[in-house]
């Protein structure tokens, strides 16, 4: 619902000016919130304006440079193995030489950490001009996937409720049906909160653009 009027900003600044928008940003949300012992206020909303103010100025001016689809699909496997070796490191760094419990997976816990980041750009980047054929399913699931985070992860009573509460995973850890139950329970919420989007794009969103 935020769209039109982010719009409205997008549709009045340059493209150097919106680039500025975007590091500046990018610096306090993604840099500084990646540093450990630095507690940054950072809520799913304001962050994803700052991602639709990115897909946008990709939308309108290109990437700043110009990197080849095959580059950017090479630049997706760097960042995963990066993001992977940040892991290792971390736990081995907690045990080497800290001997206390350190957040191994610091680097891509959460959506603004600079590996999350640096591999969603990449991955975007390399599907975006990867020729598939059109598939109004394909769509249908990928319109809704910004409504399925806000809906599913959007404040930790949320993931309480349906991580703990419904889906009971801690218990699940060490079980012979831990594989099975990691699988169909992401599909399930997946679906699920798909279904709740796509009936609000259907019904509340066309009555609201209306107004």
């Amino acid at each position: 619902m935020l769209i039109p009027f982010l719009n409205l900003l997008i549709q009045t600044m340059n493209s150097k000016l919106h680039l500025r928008l975007i590091l500046l940003c990018l610096l306090v949300y993604c840099m500084i919130g990646t540093i450990p012992k630095i507690t940054l206020g950072v809520n799913y909303v304001s962050w994803f304006v700052l991602l639709y103010f990115i897909a946008s100025y990709i939308r309108l001016y290109g990437f700043p440079i110009k990197i080849s689809n095959r580059n950017w699909g090479w630049l997706t496997l760097l960042s995963i193995l990066i993001s992977m070796a940040s892991v290792v490191f971390m736990a081995w760094l907690s045990t080497a030489f800290v001997n206390k419990n350190i957040p191994v997976f610091w680097f891509v816990a959460d959506s603004n950490h600079i590996m999350a980041l640096v591999t969603a750009l990449c991955s975007f980047m390399f599907f975006k001009d990867l020729k598939i054929g059109y598939s109004k399913l394909i769509n249908m699931i990928g319109a809704s996937t910004f409504g399925v985070l806000l809906i599913h992860a959007n404040s930790d009573t949320m993931r309480q409720w349906l991580w703990q509460d419904i889906l009971n995973n801690v218990c699940q850890y060490g079980t012979n049906t831990m594989v099975l139950h990691a699988i169909y329970s992401v599909l399930m919420v997946y679906v699920v909160c798909t279904v709740i989007d796509y009936l609000r794009m259907k019904y509340l969103e066309k009555w609201y653009m209306k107004l």
